[in-house]
């Protein structure tokens, strides 16, 4: 019976965790939140390999881009879906089908569903 080593594997997934070293963890402060809405403001929202660098945080630019995203974008809208909203929504459903996506960039609602 044939071993299979786990040694180029095994390197693989350190070289991973030693990438990952340093990186920020943990809930997001004030501070961070004002310096990605800066460098946004600045660069704006795009290439969050180099914005989260150019931010001089020390988190990854998928967290960066993700917060951005869900919680720190002007357009925003927080709380429940106004009846409007559900209409609009309704309508849409009934023209598109169940193509989510056609559905929300057809409505222009900047809802997150975090």
């Amino acid at each position: 019976m044939k071993e299979f080593s786990m040694g180029a594997s095994t390197s693989i997934k350190e070289k991973h965790r030693a990438s990952k070293k340093g990186l920020n963890r943990g809930p997001w402060t004030a501070e961070e939140d004002r310096r990605i809405s800066a460098t946004v403001a600045v660069h704006g929202a795009k290439q969050w390999t180099t914005s989260a660098a150019r931010s001089g945080l020390s988190s990854c630019a998928k967290n960066c881009r993700l917060r951005w995203m869900n919680y720190l974008r002007p357009n925003i809208k927080r709380g429940n879906m106004s009846d409007q909203e559900e209409d609009l929504i309704i309508r849409l459903h009934k023209l598109l089908g169940n193509r989510y996506f056609f559905v929300v960039t057809s409505s222009k609602i900047s809802k997150t569903a975090n």
